[in-house]
């Protein structure tokens, strides 16, 4: 107890320690309509004593990031038949860093500051400070959240999401190596949505705003006083500290988008892509100068490389030029050849258009699977061989492959049991980032989380 005592006051020293960094940030990146966001030349200094005190002293001063951010990210095409990639200019660098990460999710963030964090802006800055410095400490320089809480489909969270990712923000440029952030606008699967959250939005009532049929194929993304995805990107938009916060790496329109439940005929695909995917990553890219992502978009195999072609062929130059294009990959424990295959062929695909089109390449989601088990990730979490799913996910035998060439990848399923954050009354605990499936790393699995390590310090993915 003594001990445990001592911990609990170094970590509420840490807290107190750490002051606020001055933000002199310049962007050397237009967005595509500067009619519509004007990029200033630097962000105004944020007033010390404006803020509220508390933010995480860093325990992992070498690990966790780049140094700060001096602009907003980009993508660089490549030419055809190679994947194009990130850069960043970073700290005092003169010329721009190619970025390598194995990055985290804390997919839940948002939500968890909205309803268990407390009661005031102390306590939810607590929180934040607590996640991003758990995120470091595990060596992932990039993390991968939903820009919604879970109750989404009105104005009042439009603004209260808004405001919560603005404090993430600030939690995070208080950082000496700040994280970079990749920012989901809205997560097709379930857990989110109005208004039922616990159904994706293919199973909503079909008169909801929020039905997949009527959001994506009826024009209902840019319905009014909805909460829907046009007044998201509108209200983050308008708000200076998000739109030119140079931690950004991009904005991703939806997660997982399940198109093979739509696509029941031919005029239905064509409606998809020309009433939602091109309109609104065209909004996207009129109202925010980083990098574009989809999150995954999902077909039937047979018709999923001519769709997606005639997507990007769609775009207009000036948003096909901050693309950057996606896959999300599972695979069983132990799987066979044949089951790998099955597991991996979108993978392969999305590798193939990208490098067709000379795209950058982001692995968005990348997690074990155990179909015979669905553990509850904070009671009795099963343990994963990470290892062995790495190498065949990633380091493929066979000739040819692009899959050895991804440098860009987010591991799914490293949640936080009991993250501890202090309180005005010592200390409480929050579960983070665990979404309860068989994707998720159980909190004893400590010879994953090594492997985790180890593949992100490896030559591949480290932070350079």
């Amino acid at each position: 107890m003594l001990r445990f005592a001592r911990g609990v006051l170094a970590l509420a020293a840490g807290l107190a320690a750490c002051s606020p960094p001055a933000r002199g940030i310049s962007s050397s990146v237009q967005p595509a309509a500067p009619a519509v966001i004007q990029v200033a030349t630097s962000v105004p200094v944020v007033d010390a004593g404006s803020r509220p005190a508390p933010a995480c002293a860093e325990a992992m001063k070498t690990r966790g990031a780049w140094p700060r951010a001096r602009a907003v990210a980009r993508a660089v095409p490549a030419a055809p038949g190679q994947l194009g990639h990130l850069e960043q200019t970073l700290g005092d660098a003169a010329s721009p860093s190619r970025l390598r990460f194995l990055g985290a999710h804390v997919f839940d963030l948002l939500d968890k500051l909205a309803n268990e964090a407390g009661p005031d802006e102390l306590d939810r800055r607590r929180v934040a400070c607590a996640a991003l410095e758990a995120v470091a400490a595990s060596g992932a320089p990039v993390v991968r959240l939903w820009g919604s809480l879970k109750r989404t489909g009105d104005p009042a969270e439009l603004t209260r999401a808004a405001d919560l990712l603005e404090l993430v923000i600030d939690e995070n440029a208080r950082r000496a190596r700040p994280l970079r952030l990749l920012v989901t606008l809205l997560n097709h699967q379930p857990g989110y949505g109005s208004p039922r959250p616990e159904v994706s939005l293919d199973d909503l009532d079909p008169q909801s705003p929020w039905s997949a049929r009527r959001l994506y194929l009826g024009g209902g993304f840019l319905e009014r006083g909805q909460g829907l995805l046009a007044e998201r990107i509108a209200e983050f938009a308008s708000r200076r500290a998000l739109a030119l916060a140079p931690e950004i790496l991009g904005w991703e329109l939806v997660n997982e988008l399940d198109a093979h439940r739509l696509l029941l005929r031919p005029e239905d695909a064509a409606t998809l892509r020309d009433g939602f995917l091109v309109p609104a990553l065209g909004l996207l890219a009129q109202r925010f100068s980083q990098p574009l992502l989809l999150g995954d978009l999902r077909l039937p195999e047979a018709d999923y490389r001519a769709f997606t072609r005639s997507v990007v062929a769609a775009l207009p130059p000036s948003t096909r030029a901050r693309l950057v294009w996606t896959s999300h990959v599972y695979a069983d424990l132990a799987a066979s050849p044949p089951a790998l295959d099955r597991a991996t062929w979108k993978l392969d695909r999305d590798l193939e258009l990208s490098a067709e089109l000379g795209l950058p390449f982001v692995l968005g989601e990348i997690g074990q699977l155990r179909r015979s088990e669905a553990p509850s990730f904070c009671r009795d979490g099963a343990p994963h061989d990470l290892q062995q799913f790495f190498d065949l996910v990633l380091e493929p035998t066979h000739v040819g492959s692009l899959r050895s060439t991804i440098d860009a990848a987010l591991f799914w399923g490293e949640g936080r049991c009991g993250l501890v954050v202090p309180s005005a009354n010592g200390v409480r605990t929050i579960n983070l980032g665990a979404g309860g499936d068989s994707a998720d790393l159980g909190p004893g699995d400590a010879a994953a989380r090594a492997v985790l390590t180890a593949w992100r310090t490896s030559r591949r993915f480290r932070v350079e």
